[in-house]
């Protein structure tokens, strides 16, 4: 008797610890997915105004899944349950980190113009455009750090189909169509974009070449643990050293808004396109994507990323981990597909995008 008392003890004992590690393991998985919503959202509608999470933004989104390498194995064993909070994990990882989409390409009507443009910061760029340029057949081509190139691409062999084409400081446009107007764009001694009017069949848009300053020296900044004081907060002498740091950043989101009130002042059907060098997921992005339409999020196809073009990061695949080159348009456009270059070890890869023009 003593023998059955004592085995159904042992299975009364083994059932609650049994419970016990599904419901460590439900609230380990939910609090993971629970921290993953907190995170995205940090990055959305704070980002760059804290240096914990300005430095974090730019580090492989893939990182995040790191975690499920543990995670999944233990739901296995304990809680088969536990696996639609994993689902959701995977998902917000895919769509809200990578930004992954897959759209693939829209058909406009038969009647209604279509403009490609594709996008480059040409900048320590190596091997060629032309194929991913012939693949696509842009009818405009919107260049960043290209300095004094206009009239090369003009007369270059394999260009021959942008008869149009002009500069302003970095920034320069080839196009099938007229360019009829130029403008450099600054916030004070910063050049953050390159303003060109294009006499599109007839009708006039208006396309801004962005560029806004690098991140590069800013996140060197914040290497060594200097990227915690947005979390830990720091004073005595070193708070003059966090002021500098969020004092740049501030200035970033500072830019950003000075070309976005000139963008969203204009009334000619408009394109924000180029280098914004702030990641999809952060709150420079959010500004931008609250007047104009993100190509990518609506049309695109993959996860749209562009830098670096080139790595050995093994949580990117040896490609890719930021989408910072991007298209953007006013809401007079209907984005149809969006495409990134999908190989080059160039710095930057170029991104590629079809807009509609519905009639007025």
């Amino acid at each position: 008797m003593a023998t059955a008392e004592g085995k159904a003890a042992l299975r009364l004992f083994l059932a609650r610890l049994l419970k016990l590690l599904q419901w460590l393991v439900r609230l380990c998985t939910g609090g993971y997915l629970l921290f993953l919503v907190l995170l995205w959202a940090l990055f959305r509608y704070c980002g760059e105004h804290n240096l914990t999470l300005a430095f974090v933004l730019y580090l492989p989104p893939a990182g995040w899944a790191l975690p499920l390498l543990v995670i999944v194995p233990v739901v296995l064993v304990f809680d088969w349950e536990s696996l639609v909070l994993v689902a959701a994990i995977v998902a917000l990882i895919a769509w809200g980190f990578l930004g992954l989409r897959s759209y693939g390409p829209r058909t406009a009507a038969a009647t209604t113009p279509v403009l490609t443009v594709l996008t480059f910061n040409r900048g320590e760029s190596k091997g060629s455009l032309e194929p991913f340029k012939n693949r696509i057949k842009p009818d405009v081509m919107v260049l960043q750090d290209a300095n004094n190139r206009a009239e090369r691409y003009s007369k270059a062999p394999g260009y021959e189909e942008f008869q149009y084409g002009d500069e302003v400081g970095e920034f320069v446009i080839a196009s099938r169509f007229p360019v009829t107007s130029k403008e450099l764009i600054s916030d004070g001694p910063v050049a953050v974009a390159g303003r060109f009017t294009v006499n599109w069949q007839g009708r006039e848009v208006v396309i801004y070449s962005m560029h806004l300053p690098t991140p590069r020296h800013a996140l060197n900044a914040l290497t060594h643990g200097a990227f915690l004081w947005g979390i830990l907060g720091v004073g005595g002498s070193w708070a003059g050293k966090r002021q500098s740091d969020e004092s740049w950043w501030e200035g970033q989101i500072s830019h950003a808004r000075a070309l976005l009130r000139r963008a969203e002042a204009e009334t000619l059907p408009c394109l924000l396109v180029g280098d914004s060098n702030a990641p999809a997921q952060g709150y420079v992005h959010y500004l931008m994507t609250r007047r104009f339409v993100d190509s990518h999020e609506v049309a695109g196809s993959g996860t749209g990323m562009s830098f670096p073009g080139a790595t050995h990061n093994p949580l990117s695949l040896g490609g890719p981990w930021l989408r910072i080159d991007k298209l953007l348009a006013s809401p007079q456009w209907q984005p149809l597909w969006n495409l990134a270059e999908p190989d080059r070890p160039s710095q930057h890869r170029s991104v590629a995008a079809s807009f509609a023009l519905p009639a007025k």
